[in-house]
């Protein structure tokens, strides 16, 4: 490519380009073959390659769910390539682009409309981690598995509660004992039902650690799920308050002052998806005096609220999936 850059004009090239990938801005800048994508934090990236190598004992899959540019299948299949590990991360997703991505990356060939397929380039950051790689295009509110066992699992994809339970139903009864589950948005302000879904499943899967920078926590399977307890665990038909209280409690207990924000955010959009707006906003208050939410976190719930006292419809149909009251007949959207 340097040399070609040499002997021909640059908007030349970019012209040979857009033939190729499709649409382009001309001062676009470029990313290498293998990038940092979005949204995972160093530490994250480093913490599921070291994830690989702590289930290279285990017979398994390995499983990423909402891979979107790449990021963490990349991070995977780092640590398959260390251990000379002939296996294969199953990276899945939509691949279509959706609006708020534009928001979180501005490194990519192709400037994307909403709608439109971008598998090529989560492909074509793979490099020379191809080999170790399969790309699987699916809506994951209807995918079945049939791959088989399951050594690690990282989940980037429950982003509502109907999501939850079919990634649940089809992945975690493939679990293997001591699988790990990578949960990258765990220590996320907006997803209560990771914590409800642990939290049920807590004879079954132990805390084991989280991030210091980023939103990942990881468990680790003590014992197989029998199938009768994992599909009281993924019915969300029958949840309480009270249920939903004791999971942040738990959540809390087992991570530490780490989650304390998190899990205050975590009450709050719950009640919110209920339509509990006062509610929420008695929590919001007593979260600000007690200084729990990060503020960044903070700016976001408030808005959350102030968009859903004012009947925002962009509010609520962004946040259909996420509502509680539609249970698990919720319209999922896997997005990583």
């Amino acid at each position: 490519m340097n040399a070609l850059k040499k002997l021909f004009p640059r908007r030349l090239l970019e012209g040979l380009r857009y033939i190729r990938h499709g649409r382009l801005t001309w001062d676009r800048t470029l990313p290498s073959s293998v990038v940092s994508a979005a949204m995972t934090t160093k530490e994250e990236q480093a913490l599921f390659t070291k994830s690989v190598k702590d289930v290279a004992g285990l017979k398994g899959e390995i499983i990423d769910l909402g891979c979107w540019l790449g990021s963490t299948t990349i991070s995977l299949a780092s640590g398959l390539r260390e251990l000379n590990d002939p296996g294969k991360v199953y990276a899945f997703d939509r691949f279509i682009w959706e609006p708020w991505m534009d928001l979180y990356s501005s490194e990519h060939w192709c400037e994307y409309l909403p709608g439109e397929l971008f598998l090529p380039e989560t492909r074509r950051r793979m490099g020379d981690l191809k080999p170790w790689v399969v790309l699987v295009t699916a809506d994951l509110t209807t995918y079945h598995w049939e791959g088989g066992a399951v050594r690690l699992v990282l989940v980037d994809a429950m982003k509502s509660w109907r999501l939850t339970t079919a990634i649940g139903r089809e992945f975690y009864g493939a679990l293997v004992k001591d699988a790990l589950v990578l949960h990258q948005d765990y220590l996320s302000y907006n997803h209560p039902w990771l914590s409800v879904l642990q939290y049920r499943l807590r004879d079954y899967m132990r805390y084991e650690t989280c991030v210091s920078h980023g939103a990942t926590a990881s468990f680790r399977l003590s014992k197989e799920i029998p199938s009768d307890v994992l599909l009281k665990a993924i019915d969300f038909s029958q949840l309480t308050d009270d249920e939903a209280e004791r999971s942040w409690l738990w959540s809390l207990e087992v991570i530490g002052e780490r989650a304390r924000g998190t899990m205050a955010c975590s009450k709050i959009m719950y009640y919110l998806g209920k339509g509990e707006i006062e509610r929420s906003k008695v929590l919001l208050r007593e979260s600000e005096k007690l200084q729990q939410i990060e503020p960044h976190n903070l700016t976001t719930v408030r808005q959350d609220i102030a968009k859903a006292e004012a009947g925002d419809h962009s509010w609520a149909e962004m946040n259909a999936d996420r509502m509680f009251s539609h249970g698990t007949d919720a319209v999922g959207r896997n997005a990583a």
